[in-house]
Order: C-alpha cells, then structure tokens, then sequence
C-alpha cells in the first residue's frame, strides 16, 4: 500500500512539473517560407554597336498572389539577391507568381502551395524576349 502510494504521488509530481507544450496564440497563423532562384533568360540586343545586356537575376521583383478564382490579391513581394535567389514569407495556402514568357506571350503562371511552417522551394524562368541577331 505504501508503495502504491509512494508510486502515485511520484507520478503526479512528476506530471506537475513537466512544462506543457508552447502553443501558438489565437488568432496567429503559422507562416511558411517560399524560396527560390530567379534565371532570367536573355541575349545582345540585335544592334551590334549596343553592349550586351546584363544578367537581370539581380534586382527582379518576384510578386506572389494569392487567388480566389475571381480577382488577384499580392500576398508578398520580394527582390532577388546578386545571385538571383529570394524568400518570401507567406501564409499556408495556394499561391501564383506570374513571369513572361517572351514577346507576344502569354505569362507563365507558376503555382506553388505552402504548408504550416515549412519551406516551399521554386524555380523561375523570365524571358525577355531578347535575342542576339544570330538567334534563329
């Protein structure tokens, strides 16, 4: 009987003394992060007495929208680093990045869906429609 006793009472100062698990206040919501490589597609403009144009990686704005079928709304933005890399924060849920796709051209529409806290990963591709004049 003593040792029952003995037993219970070390189970229950054992369960009051752990700490209970962090828990997220409500209301916030857990946000993900969006990471990528921006490769901008291009060449030397067709007048030859024109330098070639710089690789455009560096400084491109990645706009990320979230959609509801019937009107686009920025869910975050961000710039690309010297090698062309970025990170956005976002929410959970399911997000588009428009990029051209050439002259005449429709946008890409990549989609990428971010889940709780993890990190999504995404290669763009932006095509700026310029050619050198050797290009078929």
């Amino acid at each position: 009987m003593k040792i029952t006793s003995l037993a219970w009472m070390l189970c229950f100062a054992a369960a009051c003394s752990s700490k209970p698990a962090p828990q997220k206040p409500v209301g916030v919501e857990s946000h993900g992060t969006l990471s990528g490589t921006v490769k901008v597609v291009s060449g030397t403009p067709c007048q030859q007495d024109v330098p070639a144009c710089k690789d455009g990686s560096a400084g491109y704005e990645v706009v990320v929208y979230s959609s509801d079928g019937v009107s686009a709304v920025i869910a975050g933005k961000a710039t690309t680093a010297a090698d062309g890399t970025f990170s956005v924060r976002l929410p959970p849920g399911k997000f588009y990045i428009y990029t051209p796709a050439g002259p005449g051209m429709e946008p890409v529409r990549n989609e990428v869906v971010i889940t709780g806290e993890l990190e999504s990963k995404i290669e763009l591709t932006v095509d700026t429609g310029v050619r050198s004049a050797e290009a078929p």
